[in-house]
Order: C-alpha cells, then structure tokens, then sequence
C-alpha cells in the first residue's frame, strides 16, 4: 500500500532495515513460533548471539547472512523501491559475544586477522554482498548504510567499517551518519562531528547526507552536559545545520529523524518553528 500510494505522488522510498536485530526480549522462547530465528538457532546455535542486549543474528555465520540477502531479495522482487536502507546496528555493543569458537575456527584455517578486524570483516561482507544483489537487480537502486555518527564507536563497539565504506567501491551508495547533536554539546557538538565525516569521505562516488535530530526538537539533551537545553532554547538550530550541508562539497544532503517528530503526533511549539525555519530554507 505504501509503495503503491508513493508512486502516485512520486515519492521515492527507501525501505529501512535492521539487518541483525531479532528482538530486545533475551529470552529466546518468546520469540513468535513462526521467527525465522528458531529455524536458524535449530540449524545452528552459533548463528544467533543471545545477550544482554536482546537477540541478533551472528555476522559472522552464513546462515544469518544468507537469511539478510534473501530478506533483501523478496523486497527487491516483490515491492517497488528505490532504495535499501540499514540502520545503525550491526554487532551488539556488549562482551557476550559468543564467538569464540568461530574466531577459533577461522584461525585454525589460516586467518590472520585480529577478532575486531575479523568481525568488521564479516560486517563488510554482508554489506558488500548486499550492494552486489542490489546493483545485479537494477544500478539505480540506492543502497545507503545510516551508521552511528561516533566513527569510533562504529569501528570498535559496533564493528562497522565506516573508514572502508567511505574511501571504497563496492559497499554503499550513500552514507547517512546521524548527527544527531546540537552545536553546545560538550563531547560531540555538531560541526566537529559533521567535519570529521567530511574529512573520511574520499570516494566521490560515495554521497554523505547528513542525518539531523528533528526528535530533540523542544525538548532536553540530557546527554549534552552543558548544552542540554539548546534544543529548548533555539528554533533555528536546523536550519543552522542545513547551512553546513550547503557550504559542504562532499554532503549532498540531509535526513530528519523522524517523521513524527516534523508533521506527526511528536510536533511540538518549537518543533513547528524549526521545520518551518528549515523549510523556508529549502525552498
């Protein structure tokens, strides 16, 4: 239906995936009977990785990237979309990995990779494998990877190869890194982060837009130490951000998370007064 409504006023969509999380429920029997991840999990116990932080498909089994391309491939077949879109969550940031035995294995046949590099490995090898099925069905199908905007946190927490992604061929048509922070936040202010992104994208083929926090609008940033209240105090703080992408050769572009926080149940006085800023700007 939505894809079917899109066309009519020709508006593109892009279908937004999780490509490993499964649930954050950690007990494994409440998962629907009919979840793919029984199947899986009866196949091969190494192929989840049940922790702290819920369920996820191993990245660093076949089967679970075997299940993500077939994920992909029915919505390519069946559903007319201009774009692939993951979000931001690859390994679970946590110590319970339950890998051991696949990293040993890998040694044992040869590998020479340390256990961060052979998991940002397996990540690369699923995103890659991606953008080849999705290049194989059509060459204008976007595929666009929106990673957290802390690179170092992408590399040695989540395990994606952000560096990689920006600098080769082959793994994403666009970035979108959620820059999700306003100019006063202590350890990530907007424009330090936004031109670190900046610096890392070398491959012009790659596109950066720049993803911006429309959900803080008119309300506190606990997380911003000093600057916690900027997003209560300002209503151009958007449109401010937009400015950047304008001056920036490398950004192309920006998103807004999320919709419902724009036009939707979330809008707020202040929220209304940053859109409409960030509007009059657009247009």
């Amino acid at each position: 239906i939505f894809s079917e409504q899109a066309e009519k006023y020709d508006i593109a969509v892009h279908c937004w995936l999780n490509p490993y999380r499964i649930s954050y429920d950690v007990e494994f029997k409440n998962l629907p009977k009919n979840s793919p991840a029984r199947k899986l999990y009866k196949e091969n116990k190494e192929s989840l990785i049940i922790c702290d932080k819920g369920i996820f498909l191993n990245p660093a089994t076949n089967e679970a990237r075997a299940l993500v391309l077939n994920g992909v491939k029915e919505i390519l077949n069946k559903y007319n979309v201009s774009g692939i879109h993951f979000d931001d969550y690859f390994y679970p940031e946590t110590e319970e990995m339950n890998d051991e035995s696949l990293y040993k294995d890998y040694k044992r046949q040869g590998g020479k990779l340390s256990l961060s590099e052979w998991r940002r490995e397996n990540v690369n090898a699923l995103i890659s494998s991606v953008y080849s099925l999705i290049k194989n069905k059509s060459e204008d199908i976007i595929f666009s990877v929106s990673p957290s905007a802390d690179i170092k946190k992408c590399k040695n927490s989540l395990y994606a190869d952000v560096e990689k992604w920006c600098r080769e061929e082959g793994f994403v048509d666009w970035l979108i890194p959620q820059i999700y922070y306003g100019f006063e936040n202590d350890d990530m202010p907007f424009e330090q982060v936004f031109n670190q992104w900046h610096n890392l994208c070398t491959n012009c083929n790659v596109r950066l837009i720049c993803g911006l926090a429309s959900y803080k609008c008119g309300r506190e940033d606990k997380f911003a130490g000093s600057g916690k209240n900027e997003w209560e105090e300002n209503v151009n703080i958007l449109s401010r951000q937009y400015e950047q992408v304008l001056k920036s050769p490398v950004y192309q572009g920006f998103s807004l998370f999320s919709y419902s926080y724009c036009f939707g149940e979330n809008v707020n006085q202040i929220s209304e007064k940053e859109i409409k800023n960030l509007l009059y700007m657009v247009e």
